[in-house]
């Protein structure tokens, strides 16, 4: 760039010295004038500040001197902002500007005594919070006051906080958030030991233990069996001397109806007779079977076992002579 610059023509070169020194010249000129009108601004609302104080509006006058003194930090600004803080019940904040006013003070300013009264007044008022932390804690203990979490160095010493209610909060690892809210009045001293929430449910990645085996049905579906099996032998005894009682009467009605010739009544009672004694041989035969099979499941199986089934057999007619019905529940 100087080569390029020595390089033009001297009354081009003279030109760019001068434009450069105007523009320097200019900017220094608007530098004090920029200042000017933020010392007036703050001067502004300085002013209105104090007259809301004065006519009660503290909202509206903390506002208005809160920023005035973003453009102007002025002993006279920090000392109305934290009377007017005060009344806010902005305890803490007020007091830091109160402390901000002495310090900008000159040592022989006749302000000084009267910010040093102020501060004192609002160091009395302003509550103070020890906590504490119970016996136990695990490591990793976060705690937050009023959202805001505090340094470990900052446990056990105490603390300055505006009255009202302050909501404490213990965080630890593995555990449930244990929240506790404190109300501080003016003037308050208070320690609070923190305690910690309940564990957490653990939550485990293997699998849940396998339902418990339906109890075993073997030995019911045995017994079971027994009693359908034993029912059917007994129901085939009581056939079989049915049928073979009922034989006999076919018998004997045969012998009445051959006196002197067999007549058909006769051959009938006959045929009859000899169904009914096969059927009483089978029933028999059945029964027998049934009797010993039942018996045998009944004895070896549990004898817990569930209300029995019922059977029934009975004898019933059939067109050539007749047979066994079955009926009964499982």
């Amino acid at each position: 760039m100087g080569l390029a610059v020595r390089a033009m023509p001297a009354v081009v070169r003279g030109a760019i010295v001068a434009s450069v020194l105007a523009f320097t010249l200019a900017a220094a000129a608007q530098q004090p004038a920029a200042q000017g009108d933020a010392a007036q601004r703050a001067q502004t609302l300085f002013n209105n500040g104090r007259a809301a104080l004065d006519r009660g509006d503290i909202a509206g006058a903390c506002s208005m001197l809160s920023e005035s003194l973003a453009l102007v930090k002025r002993p006279s600004t920090l000392y109305n902002l934290a009377q007017c803080e005060a009344k806010q019940g902005k305890l803490r904040s007020a007091a830091e500007h109160m402390k901000g006013a002495l310090d900008t003070l000159e040592p022989g300013d006749p302000r000084v005594p009267l910010a040093r009264a102020q501060l004192a007044e609002l160091d009395q008022q302003l509550p103070r919070l020890a906590l504490q932390l119970a016996p136990g804690t695990p490591a990793g203990c976060v705690v937050l006051v009023d959202d805001v979490q505090l340094e470990a160095a900052s446990i056990g010493t105490q603390m300055t906080l505006d009255p009202g209610e302050h909501r404490l909060v213990v965080r630890v690892p593995g555990r449930e958030e244990a929240a506790t809210v404190v109300k501080l009045a003016p003037g308050d001293r208070r320690s609070v030991t923190l305690a910690t929430g309940a564990p957490l449910p653990t939550t485990s990645s293997s699998p849940p233990p396998a339902a418990a085996a339906p109890p075993e049905r073997a030995s019911n579906t045995k017994r079971t069996l027994g009693w359908v099996i034993g029912g059917v032998g007994a129901a085939g005894l009581v056939a079989g001397g049915v049928t073979g009682m009922m034989a006999l009467g076919k018998k004997n009605e045969m012998e009445d109806n051959c006196a002197g010739a067999c007549n058909d009544a006769a051959r009938d009672a006959a045929d009859s007779g000899r169904t009914l004694a096969l059927l009483s041989t089978v029933s028999f035969a059945v029964g027998l079977a049934g009797v010993g099979v039942g018996s045998y499941l009944l004895l070896t199986s549990p004898s817990k076992e569930p209300a029995s089934p019922s059977v029934a057999i009975a004898p019933t007619t059939l067109p050539r002579g007749a047979g066994l019905s079955i009926q009964g529940s499982f």
